[in-house]
């Protein structure tokens, strides 16, 4: 398993690391020796593609840049590319997005080039910053954590210039409205076993008026802005280094089973059980959060973190394509064992794979706890 880099030194490890097929000698001086130049920042961003084999792909533009490739795209071009993905484009989100991700947009693809016009659409704009901290006292400074771009943002907050939270803004407003909804669901009694809140949907528009103001007659519509507020946390479960101890393993992969079923007896389904979505509170308990997925057991899920998602089932009678015990336990399972440093991440992963990195597993009480979750009587 290997971790994205997080900085200069990482990166040239990664770099070093890597066999001689892969990189040769000279390629890994001049690399190393670009990088070097380079700060932890602008390092981040060879790595943002989400699976490790595409960031050599991605360094060795470092080398050769063509001037067919995406960091030579005119505004025009970078229109008509996101045309082939989003459909629509809206001019004042591309704006914004090579406005603040100039740095990336000369290493992206297709994909990540409509992840960074998501990101971009997600992100507050100033005026709706200051709307926030006009109607409810908060002042904004900075991103939770850096990482690769996505429809949802989290930024870190104060409340009334002293209390930290998180804020949550996405691409489509209905998803944080829909988020809110779920989670003011699972929040009702009985108590919530170390899910995410509570919460609060806060409004704004980008005049720097909320809750819904209405524009004047004759007048231009107000856009409303909204946002899910939710308590700050230390870190994710994709910041701790892995390796993880088995015996850290089974503690968090119990709460984090736990979670899942309050989750379950209240009708619904996570669909999007990953690291990067699992918080981890001051007292190193998992805290589950990111529900912008969570859908009614039983209903189809349309999208899916392919890494984490399950090529098929051996029992017949269980789909892959709906909302379900099945698919949340599967990727609590996937989640672990990529932890544990036994399971590499890659689209659409097998219950037999996931049994042969169990196998790999020191721990028996381990090894029984993950091999549970793949039980078909367990996650029918």
């Amino acid at each position: 398993m290997v971790n994205r880099p997080t900085g200069v030194d990482e990166a040239i490890n990664f770099i070093w690391n890597q066999p001689d097929t892969v990189l040769q000698s000279s390629e890994k001086q001049r690399l190393s020796a670009a990088l070097a130049k380079e700060t932890d920042v602008v390092a981040r961003r060879y790595f943002l593609a989400p699976l490790p084999e595409q960031w050599v792909g991605t360094l060795k533009e470092l080398l050769a840049p063509t001037a067919s490739g995406p960091g030579r795209l005119t505004y025009d071009e970078l229109y008509s590319k996101l045309s082939q993905t989003k459909g629509h484009v809206d001019s004042k989100v591309l704006s914004h997005m090579i406005r603040f991700f100039a740095a990336e947009i000369p290493l992206a693809n297709q994909d990540i080039l409509s992840d960074l016009y998501d990101s971009a659409k997600a992100s507050p704009l100033s005026s709706t910053k200051a709307s926030l901290r006009e109607d409810e006292g908060l002042i904004f400074n900075g991103a939770f954590v850096a990482g690769t771009p996505s429809r949802a943002v989290l930024l870190i907050a104060f409340e009334n210039g002293a209390m930290p939270v998180l804020c949550k803004f996405t691409a489509e407003q209905q998803a944080v409205v829909h988020e809110f909804e779920v989670l003011e669901l699972l929040w009702q009694e009985p108590a919530v076993p170390r899910i995410v809140g509570p919460v609060k949907l806060l409004k704004a528009n980008p005049a720097g008026r909320s809750h819904g103001h209405i524009a004047a007659p004759g007048g231009p519509a107000l856009r409303v802005k909204q946002c899910l507020q939710m308590p700050v946390y230390p870190a994710t479960l994709q910041r701790i280094p892995a390796p993880m101890k088995e015996s850290v393993i089974l503690a968090f992969g119990r709460q984090l089973k736990t979670s899942l079923q309050h989750v379950h007896q209240k009708g619904y389904g996570h669909n999007d059980v990953k690291a990067a979505n699992i918080f981890i509170s001051a007292a190193g308990e998992c805290i589950l959060g990111d529900f912008g997925s969570a859908l009614e057991l039983g209903k189809h899920s349309h999208e899916h973190t392919p890494t984490h998602w399950p090529a098929e089932f051996e029992d017949p009678d269980v789909s892959v394509h709906e909302t379900s015990v099945a698919i949340d336990f599967f990727q609590l399972a996937v989640t672990l064992l990529e932890r544990t440093g036994h399971l590499d991440l890659t689209h659409y992963p097998t219950t037999t794979k996931c049994r042969d990195a169990i196998a790999k597993l020191q721990s028996i009480e381990v090894s029984t706890f993950i091999q549970g979750l793949l039980q078909p009587q367990v996650l029918k």
